[in-house]
């Protein structure tokens, strides 16, 4: 990172801590009646699928990085991508792993995946397919009133990511395979195999690409509150890099467009569970 760059994300640094200081965010946090944020949250329709709560705050999100998956092993940042701080006023709970194939068959009563087993990462799910798997458990589960199971925004999806890092990846700047499926030609591997970033979240680097909310960049070139992209688009966005990408896929700031009824054996998700208005 040159002096310049180094010099722009220091300002958005603080920025972000001087925005984010006005704001009672655990206040924020609690505007359900009678709700207390628990470490964890335990699906019970799926298997016992394990959320993790993320608490409200705020971080520096980018500079966005377009790459295809297997592509080149570096991409340059997108002027139009640039990093800004962004402040997450409501906590959520994520996914401590990606959807595996027997949680979305016990839910669905398919699974379309290209690898197949239990403990496998689902694939070969389109941005509809995953949306619909998270209405299923909204009517399966007895959630707390104004919450609702759906996909990470791609901000929320960051954050869990970076854990609080400024790296790359949420372990440092250095690729490494012992942290990460991430390796061209690689199939996917059982969740969890790999360790944890700081906030206790698997896989978030590599394995497979996660469907994200957004449909489009959500990205400002000032502080960003709750940011989230467009609806009703064709393209979504999705987020880690997989097994079959090169390193600069797995960046915590890399992205991947694809339409919304594209299938791809290196595609998944991961469930949020978080407040809708």
């Amino acid at each position: 990172m040159s002096a310049s760059e180094q010099a722009e994300v220091k300002q958005a640094v603080e920025q972000s801590k001087q925005a984010s200081a006005s704001i009672d965010l655990n206040r924020l946090a609690n505007t359900v009646d009678g709700y207390e944020p628990k470490p964890n949250y335990i699906v019970k329709s799926a298997l016992g699928m394990e959320l993790i709560w993320c608490p409200p705050g705020s971080f520096i999100m980018g500079p966005g990085i377009w790459t295809p998956d297997g592509g080149e092993e570096w991409a340059s940042p997108d002027e139009n991508l640039p990093s800004h701080p962004v402040i997450l006023t409501r906590g959520f709970y994520l996914g401590k792993f990606e959807v595996t194939q027997k949680e979305y068959e016990k839910v669905m009563g398919v699974n379309p995946s290209n690898f197949k087993g239990d403990k496998l990462p689902v694939e070969m799910v389109n941005w509809n397919e995953a949306m619909a798997f998270c209405a299923a458990l909204n009517k399966k589960e007895i959630i707390t009133r104004g919450w609702r199971f759906t996909l990470p925004t791609e901000a929320q999806w960051e954050y869990a990511c970076r854990s609080g890092s400024t790296t790359n990846y949420s372990w440092g700047q250095d690729h490494d395979v012992s942290k990460a499926n991430n390796r061209a030609g690689l199939k996917t591997v059982n969740v969890g195999s790999y360790p944890p970033n700081s906030w206790g979240f698997y896989d978030l680097h590599g394995n497979v690409w996660e469907w994200t909310f957004d449909l489009r960049d959500s990205y400002e070139k000032e502080t960003a509150y709750d940011p989230v992209g467009a609806e009703q688009l064709l393209t979504g966005v999705a987020r880690g890099g997989s097994s079959w990408g090169k390193k600069v896929s797995a960046f915590s700031v890399a992205k991947r467009r694809a339409n919304l009824i594209d299938r791809y054996k290196y595609r998944g998700f991961r469930v949020a569970l978080k407040q809708v208005d």
